[in-house]
C-alpha cells in the first residue's frame, strides 16, 4: 500500500484490504516472483529493481495462524474458508485449536496437497525460480523494517514509509512468538523452512539478523 502513491495509471497493483487495484485482472495479491517474471518476460523483470520482505520463520507463522483467524472461524477470511466436511471434522476434534495443533493441520493438508504453493508461508517459495535461484534483487527484513524502507527509498529515490498497517492487526496476543511453540512445533518449523534459514540466518529466539539480503542468482539448494 505504501507504494501506491508512487503509480501511475497504467501501473498493474493488486487488491488489499478495501483498496480495489488497478489494471489487476489475472493478477492476485502474493504471487510469487516465479510467476510475474514469466508473465512480463525476463527482458522487463530484469529491468526492474525487485524485492520483498521477509521474517522470522517461526514469527511468521504465528501471525499467519492469527489471520487465518485460529480462535474465531465464523469470522475467517477468504483465505480459512472450508467446505462443511473439514468444518464437521474441526468440530470433532476440538476446534479452536492452539497454535500447534493447527500447526500438524497444516502441515498434513500440505503433505496430501497436490499444490505446488505451500500450505505455510515459506518465502523460499515466492522470492525463486523453479530451480531455486534467488531472482528479486534484495530481501529487505519485517524486523527492521523502518531502516530497511528508509534504504529503499534512498535507492528508489522516493518515499516509502511504511505507514500502513494492513496485515499487521490480526495477532491476537502480545506474547512472544517463542512462547507460543513446544518443542515439537519449534523443530517442525525448522525442517519445513530450512532452505529459508539457511539463506536468511534466522535462529529460535534470537534477534534478527539487520542486513539486506542481495543475493539475485544464488541457488538456494547449493547453500
Amino acid at each position: 500500500m505504501d507504494l501506491v502513491e508512487h503509480c501511475g495509471k497504467d501501473d498493474i497493483v493488486t487488491p488489499t484490504g478495501d483498496y480495489q487495484g488497478q489494471n489487476c485482472n489475472g493478477w492476485s495479491r502474493h504471487m510469487p516472483a516465479r510467476e510475474i517474471k514469466q508473465r512480463i518476460g525476463d527482458e522487463i523483470w530484469n529491468s526492474y529493481f525487485s524485492f520483498c520482505m521477509e521474517r522470522n520463520p517461526w514469527d511468521k507463522v504465528t501471525s499467519n495462524y492469527w489471520y487465518k483467524r485460529g480462535y474465531k472461524h465464523k469470522e475467517a477470511r477468504a483465505a480459512e474458508q472450508v467446505s462443511i466436511v473439514e468444518r464437521i471434522f474441526r468440530n470433532c476434534t476440538g476446534y479452536p485449536w492452539g497454535l500447534n495443533t493447527w500447526l500438524r493441520y497444516r502441515l498434513i493438508k500440505n503433505w496430501f496437497s497436490a499444490a505446488q504453493r505451500p500450505k505455510l508461508p515459506r518465502g523460499s517459495y515466492w522470492f525463486t525460480d523453479h530451480q531455486g535461484n534467488i531472482i528479486v534483487d534484495a530481501i529487505l527484513r519485517y524486523e527492521h523494517r523502518g531502516d530497511h524502507l528508509q534504504q529503499l527509498s534512498e535507492r528508489l529515490g522516493l518515499s516509502v514509509g511504511g505507514e500502513s498497517a494492513e496485515g499487521r492487526l490480526t495477532r491476537k496476543t502480545k506474547r512472544n512468538y517463542v512462547e507460543e511453540y513446544d518443542d515439537w512445533g519449534e523443530n517442525a518449523i525448522r525442517r519445513f523452512f530450512a532452505t529459508d534459514l539457511s539463506v536468511l540466518g534466522y535462529e529460535f529466539g534470537e534477534p534478527a539478523p539487520s542486513d539486506i539480503i542481495e543475493a539475485k542468482g544464488t541457488n538456494i539448494f547449493a547453500t
